[in-house]
């Protein structure tokens, strides 16, 4: 046999054993036919391709060039030495100046390609990961982009373009992307690549979805585990939540995986949602054990607050241990050697609301975090973090700008107290109101705002795009209407992006942020008034307060005698003729003397039957709140039985649950706010315990006794829970009494939706914009 037939016969032999994948033996019958045939560039082609598939970079390159030299327009082997000319460089560690090089003979080898084949699809696609690889997004986009004109359904591109996109923000163009894929080769990956974007853009039901979808395919997919965990936790489905980040942590760990500690952290989040504050610090602290400068981390750890509180020992300690932190992090001299956009994350990932559900005097503490936030934001994240360039709105007219931003501009209690000051905005001749909604989905309450805004943008992108837009605006005053709720509005509003900025008071505390001027508060809900310049020893900001409940409320629309409803509430086992008490408020707002006032309550009314009914909204925090009830209930020789959870129901529902019962409870030191609003509308009494043993007293306790004394109704209003459990077992022995009270409230709720509120509002937002603040 001839030379020739001889290495034509080792070339085949070498390319079956390649495509088995068999790259080692492929590589000694190349060898042999590059021998006997050394001008064959096919050879030495498939010789260079073998030798990078087994990772031996250097080689790769040396034979993909010889291949080059032997046959110049060669346009695969140019596109093939570009990958392995990047791996080459990747995979040394290289000065920066010679890398840049070695990137950039990688590029040249990829335009080579480009040139000498027309719409080279794979050569573009392979220059765009290189541009990724050089941290060149711009033109990593446009290459992708390109291939896609070429080719518009190429899978990988698609699926890297929608991923680019996603890292810079451009979380629709992502999800647009990502969703042509997923439609034309479903698949794990690209299921998880949705659920992903979904997740950045807060759409946290269709991102767990997704995660679930990925999950059928890949049942341990850690990806998607975690991805379906935040989401869900986000979502507050717990139950969903906490066995995919267990599993999450089982498996990062048992890989070693960096991403353990990430794991780590959400899971500790999701257990202190459901209750459990010490296994969450146990869960932080392991994470931290493993990546102490993780900043993100560093945060959450230092300023978590419980859900639940235990009792008061361990209130005690958590309020040591966050003034601990506080001063562990004013003494900080590290901050500017830390990435700002790692600070960024922190911040917008550490609130302190929970810290307003805490009984006691807890404002100074609120004040230092809101200055520590602003100092940070201040003096180490904007100086070294420029907001993206804007492109710019439209020239300033004459008319007076104001803004608002918030995650509720929607269906939620804060839009039910303040969307009438929106719109009476929006009805003023020299007025335009500019909205962004950094919430998830728009609806019926989004769409009635959006209709009357003269500009409105669902700011579901990176923070930093959503903080330009708004500094782009020019606006006179900026309203945060619940800045307290939601950690990326302490960004926004330490970021001073408007020249005056005013927060509502959907969480009713101060924010202790520097840069926030006023604070809007209700007339009825502030016991002590401010000085002559409205400064107010529990506000850092200027305090305003507007008439009577300081909002512009409507009543609540629904129909208690629906003949479909069920009248009896709770299970069969109660007796029908039972009296009925109900709690309507979040389990994480009840403080362990709560439970000591039902304990008594129920021991005392124990002849008449009283059962107390509470409202199940998330299983396993109202798990770990029956634990520590029933220990209290225990102690009081209280049948466990005569307190019964609600399940999760539609608001109409929950409306005719109060309509049915005889008395509400309100909660003490955080009181009832929207629920009270709606067992008025019910026409059911509430009882207010309306404690003036702390110092303060602060507004966030005097919601409920605000509205009964606006309704001229104050013998509800009870100092302290000795008189709170006398008055409620007066009230459960005397029908006629509960009675009269209902008569009264209907008679004179309609008083809580008197509108002075509205026009005082609009005239301090006028004078606010006038005025040289």
């Amino acid at each position: 046999m001839s030379a020739p037939a001889i290495a034509q016969e080792q070339f085949a032999r070498g390319l079956e054993l390649h495509r088995a994948g068999q790259f080692g033996l492929a590589q000694s019958h190349y060898e042999r036919a590059a021998k006997l045939a050394p001008k064959n560039a096919d050879i030495w082609h498939l010789r260079g391709l073998a030798a990078f598939q087994l990772g031996v970079h250097a080689k790769a390159v040396k034979h993909l060039e010889h291949a080059l030299q032997l046959r110049p327009d060669f346009a695969e082997a140019w596109n093939n030495l570009g990958i392995a000319r990047k791996a080459k460089a990747l995979s040394a560690t290289l000065p920066a100046g010679l890398l840049a090089g070695a990137l950039n003979a990688a590029h040249s080898a990829f335009a080579q390609a480009m040139a000498l084949r027309p719409n080279y699809v794979e050569a573009a696609h392979n220059l765009a990961i290189l541009f990724e690889a050089q941290a060149d997004l711009a033109r990593a986009r446009a290459s992708y982009e390109q291939a896609l004109a070429w080719r518009p359904d190429a899978l990988d591109t698609l699926t890297n373009l929608g991923n680019l996109k996603r890292k810079l923000g451009d979380y629709e163009g992502a999800k647009t992307l990502l969703q042509r894929v997923n439609s034309i080769a479903p698949s794990a990956n690209s299921a998880l690549n949705l659920a992903l974007v979904l997740l950045d853009m807060g759409e946290h039901k269709s991102a767990m979805q997704f995660a679930q979808i990925a999950l059928k395919l890949e049942p341990d997919l850690i990806e998607a585990l975690a991805a379906l965990g935040t989401a869900a936790r986000l979502e507050n489905d717990l139950t969903c939540a906490l066995p995919a980040l267990r599993r999450v942590v089982e498996l990062s760990s048992a890989l070693q995986l960096p991403s353990v500690s990430d794991a780590l952290l959400e899971l500790g989040l999701a257990e202190n949602m459901a209750g459990n504050f010490f296994a969450a610090c146990t869960h932080l602290a392991a994470a931290l054990q493993r990546t102490p400068k993780h900043e993100r981390l560093r945060w959450n750890a230092a300023f978590l607050l419980p859900t639940l509180l235990h009792d008061a020992q361990q209130l005690a300690f958590v309020l040591q241990r966050f003034d601990d932190s506080l001063a562990a992090f004013e003494a900080r001299t590290d901050w500017a050697k830390i990435p700002p956009e790692a600070l960024l994350e922190a911040v917008m990932s550490t609130s302190s609301f929970d810290l307003a559900y805490l009984p006691g005097d807890t404002l100074a503490l609120q004040q230092r975090f809101g200055a520590l936030v602003s100092r940070v934001l201040r003096d180490y994240i904007k100086p070294r973090m420029a907001l993206p360039v804007h492109a710019g709105h439209a020239p300033k007219t004459e008319k007076i700008r104001i803004g608002v931003v918030s995650s509720y501009l929607c269906e939620h209690t804060v839009m039910r107290y303040f969307a009438g000051f929106i719109t009476a905005l929006c009805a003023q001749e020299n007025v335009e109101v500019w909205l962004w909604f950094t919430g998830a989905a728009i609806d019926a309450q989004t769409q009635s705002l959006k209709t009357g805004a003269h500009y409105f943008q669902h700011a579901n992108a990176p923070v930093l795009a959503t903080a330009s837009d708004i500094q782009a605006a020019n606006l006179d005053v900026l309203i945060f209407p619940d800045i307290s709720m939601d950690a990326q509005q302490q960004v926004f509003a330490a970021w001073r992006l408007a020249r005056t900025q005013a927060a509502l008071y959907g969480h009713p505390i101060s924010t202790g942020l520097a840069e926030m001027d006023v604070y809007f508060s209700a007339a009825a809900l502030e016991q002590r008034r401010g000085d002559e310049n409205n400064r107010h020893p529990h506000y850092t900001e200027r305090l305003l307060t507007l008439p009577g409940l300081g909002a512009a409320l409507k009543a609540s629309a629904f129909a208690p005698h629906d003949a479909r409803f069920v009248h009896a509430l709770g299970s069969e086992a109660a007796p029908k003729d039972s009296l009925k008490l109900i709690c309507a408020q979040s389990l994480a707002k009840l403080t362990p003397e709560f439970d000591q006032a039902v304990a008594e309550i129920l021991a005392g009314s124990e002849k008449s039957g009283a059962r107390l009914y509470l409202f199940d909204r998330e299983p396993n925090l109202s798990a770990r709140y029956r634990q520590r009830l029933a220990q209290t209930l225990a102690a009081h020789g209280v049948a466990a039985a005569r307190v019964e959870l609600i399940p999760a129901c539609a608001f109409e529902d929950f409306m005719r649950h109060l309509a049915h019962s005889d008395l509400v409870l309100d909660s003490p030191w955080f009181s009832g706010g929207a629920t009270s609003i709606d067992a008025f509308c019910a026409g059911v009494p509430v009882l207010s315990w309306a404690d003036k043993r702390w110092q303060g007293p602060f507004a966030r306790g005097y919601q409920t006794s605000a509205m009964l004394n606006l309704m001229g109704i104050g013998q509800l209003v009870c100092d302290g829970r000795a008189a709170f459990v006398a008055k409620a077992l007066a009230l459960i022995e005397d029908q006629t009494a509960r009675q009269r009270l209902r008569t009264q409230i209907v008679a004179q709720r309609d008083v809580l939706f008197a509108d002075d509120a509205t026009e005082r509002f609009v005239q301090e937002i006028l004078a606010l914009a006038a005025a040289e603040y």
